[in-house]
């Protein structure tokens, strides 16, 4: 999630992520993978914001929580690779409405299906301009007997 425009559907799954941890006392890895050419006080600020959040929206019992902030060329690899010794992955996700429903992008359906642990998928479909509708209901073009 990009941490220079944190949305409420990003927080949400951060949030999610914690209080599930929580409720189970497991330990909480956030991994944000920047761009290899990062520089180091560019990294060191995307953790302390993240820290911020984690903290401003800590809920009770909280979760040890690590935070995690990768350089690395390939965002699937670094997932993959945070992932090694997870238990579960949870991912947000930006489904697209399509004329056949809500589908999943190329990229995160590739990931989830090299990941080797449980994967609970969080987003939030586009919204559709009003009045669109996608699956419009069918006539009943039968004729009676």
């Amino acid at each position: 999630m990009p941490v220079e425009n944190l949305t409420p559907q990003a927080v949400r799954t951060v949030r999610f992520a914690q209080v599930l941890a929580g409720a189970n006392q497991a330990k909480l890895t956030l991994l944000h993978v920047c761009e290899r050419r990062t520089s180091p006080s560019q990294m060191a600020w995307i953790e302390s914001q993240l820290s911020l959040m984690v903290s401003k929206w800590a809920p009770p019992g909280k979760a040890e929580i690590q935070i995690h902030v990768k350089p690395h060329a390939d965002v699937a690899k670094a997932i993959l690779n945070a992932s090694d010794s997870a238990d579960l992955v949870v991912l947000r996700s930006l489904p697209r409405l399509t004329s056949a429903g809500t589908e999943i992008g190329d990229f995160t359906t590739q990931l989830v299906q090299q990941l080797t642990c449980s994967v609970v998928m969080l987003g939030e479909p586009q919204r559709r301009p009003a009045g669109v509708l996608l699956n419009p209901p069918q006539r009943n073009t039968a004729t009676p007997v």
